[in-house]
């Protein structure tokens, strides 16, 4: 009996934002801030930020200098981070694609 491999789709979802998010987690803890405070000083809502936090979206560009001026770092930090993991999002999707 032969040994068969199959290449599959990856079944998870792209880590590249969730790891923004546990960035992103990181530096409101360590500003002592409440996802709710946070979102009080940007300007959006508490669930947003969780959204960040777990992954599930990404800030745009305005929001991303808001976020940085909150979390005390110059905003091309926060830009650099977001860029990557829309980048990685991005590649993770075309390899999807290529399993299909």
């Amino acid at each position: 009996m032969r040994n068969i491999t199959t290449t599959q789709a990856p079944t998870t979802t792209p880590h590249d934002a969730t790891t923004f998010g546990r960035w992103m987690r990181g530096q409101r803890r360590r500003c002592n801030l409440t996802q709710w405070t946070l979102a009080r000083q940007i300007g959006v809502c508490q669930a947003i930020v969780s959204h960040w936090e777990r992954g599930r979206k990404l800030p745009g560009a305005a929001v991303a200098v808001r976020l940085a001026l909150a979390l005390d770092m110059p905003p091309a930090t926060v830009c650099r981070h977001i860029t990557e993991a829309k980048r990685l999002r991005r590649a993770w999707r075309i390899a999807r694609r290529g399993y299909h």
